[in-house]
């Protein structure tokens, strides 16, 4: 296997030929993140010679399946005939479909990175459990399939944002169970509060944003600062955390949560007032279920 660079003639060759597009992104990648961070890569395919393989882009976050070949950065080409079902065509361009490519990124780049690309197709109906299983059952001996299995069992449509599925993972590896994902909180009179991201029974939201993705918009603050003193009002505790926290601090993250959850267990459940309306695993965009 070998990387094919920009300014190399066989990539230009590519281009010309109109034969890149990329497939899906994993979706929510924060600015430089991309670049620093392979889990966070965009995906895409490229065509040649009747082969498919898998393309990495470095930079901004590209729209899924949006054809932006002269953006691209590298090519990874590890060649392998594919089923005819697995290729799908964008804009007339033969590409691998969004199941194939989740389970190729897990099958070359581990079970983390394959996790983060399933969540992000499931999240945004790009494909279902019932393609990955199927994609699967026809890759039977492929080598690194096993990993692609655990990252598909592990995947969950619920997750919005690679910080999400990263957090849920680490959380989940350290025995953070049972926790539910975006359920809508309601307040003791049945009015939705709103949406979190992470929610335990005995009352504890788990935020996985900080106030990273709010930009600087005052507004967003402002919006996110009132969301929260209504679940506080309610009697949830809050624990909020962001990439530095899963990256470089989850042992004080575990803490903060241990605490937040024995503070919680130790209440009277006298004092309840709210309640959890729960979202199925397989739904995309868990924003519809909202409604």
């Amino acid at each position: 296997m070998s990387w094919l660079r920009r300014h190399d003639p066989g990539f230009a060759a590519l281009r010309r030929a109109g034969r890149t597009a990329i497939v899906m992104p994993a979706m929510f990648a924060l600015g430089e993140k991309v670049i620093a961070n392979p889990i966070l890569a965009t995906w895409a395919v490229v065509e040649a010679g009747g082969r498919a393989g898998v393309l990495r882009r470095g930079g901004a976050t590209a729209d899924a399946l949006e054809v932006d070949a002269g953006r691209i950065a590298a090519v990874h080409l590890p060649r392998a005939a594919l089923p005819v079902r697995h290729v799908v065509d964008v804009g007339g361009v033969r590409v691998t479909s969004p199941e194939r490519t989740v389970l190729d990124v897990a099958r070359e780049h581990g079970m983390v990175a394959g996790v983060v690309v399933a969540d992000a197709a499931l999240c945004v109906g790009l494909t279902d459990e019932g393609s990955l299983q199927r994609c699967l059952a026809d890759s039977a001996g492929w080598r690194g399939l096993a990993c692609a299995r655990r990252a598909v069992a592990r995947a969950d449509s619920r997750s919005e944002s690679p910080l999400e599925t990263l957090s849920r993972l680490a959380l989940v590896d350290r025995g953070f169970t049972p926790l539910h994902l975006q359920p809508v909180i309601q307040d003791a009179g049945g009015r939705a509060i709103g949406r979190v991201d992470f929610y335990w029974d005995a009352g504890v939201v788990g935020e996985a944003d900080g106030m990273e993705k709010y930009g600087t918009e005052f507004g967003w603050l402002r919006d996110e600062k009132l969301r929260q003193e209504r679940l506080e009002r309610a009697g949830l505790i809050v624990v909020r955390w962001g990439w530095s926290d899963v990256e470089h601090r989850m042992d004080d993250l575990v803490e903060r949560l241990h605490a937040a959850l024995r503070q919680a267990s130790a209440r009277p459940l006298s004092g309840r007032r709210w309640s959890a309306r729960l979202a199925p695993r397989f739904v995309a965009d868990p924003a519809l279920y909202v409604l």
